[in-house]
């Protein structure tokens, strides 16, 4: 067993780790973004209130998550699990701004925002733990120990960190 020193030692060591951690962060936190501000932008912005509404912008949501698994599976076996997940994280991108134009009555930009992040979170979150388990066999090579719990422990806590602040952020900030 690791004591603290030699485990953040060996996290703090681990480049590809540190990127992947530092991207995963901030790929969470726009996510997260995105879904705590969208009841917000339903009630208030969009002056909505109908459950068939909200209904339909989580099935759009989900039904653009499922459907895009294949599409980041054949994009990763195409260029790669680094530059898919890169891709991943512009989509997201475009999903954390293209929620400050949903308007009143814009259930087309709505419907965009919520495909976009249904299919941003699949490439996110698939190629975010693929890329993990890569980060951990390299550190098994190097190392020549195996130690999945300290970076897979470590990573859970830094994405569940960025979903908590995300949310935290969206409350302080529209109060």
């Amino acid at each position: 067993a690791l004591g603290s020193r030699e485990a953040l030692a060996a996290l703090a060591g681990h480049g590809p780790f540190r990127a992947l951690l530092g991207a995963a962060a901030l790929g969470a936190l726009s996510l997260s973004f995105v879904q705590s501000m969208i009841l917000y932008v339903l009630h208030h912005v969009m002056e909505e209130h109908d459950p068939a509404v909200e209904l339909g912008a989580f099935v759009t949501n989900a039904g653009f998550a499922i459907a895009s698994y294949p599409l980041w599976t054949r994009l990763s076996a195409r260029v790669g699990k680094a530059t898919a997940f890169r891709i991943g994280l512009a989509v997201s991108t475009l999903a954390f701004f293209s929620v400050f134009f949903v308007g009143p009555g814009d259930y087309v930009a709505l419907g965009v925002v919520m495909a976009f992040s249904g299919t941003a979170n699949v490439g996110f979150w698939m190629l975010l733990h693929a890329l993990n388990a890569d980060c951990i066999d390299l550190d098994a090579a190097r190392s020549g120990e195996r130690r999945e719990g300290l970076f897979s422990g470590f990573s859970a806590l830094v994405k569940k960190l960025a979903i908590a602040g995300a949310a935290a952020g969206v409350g302080v900030g529209l109060t």
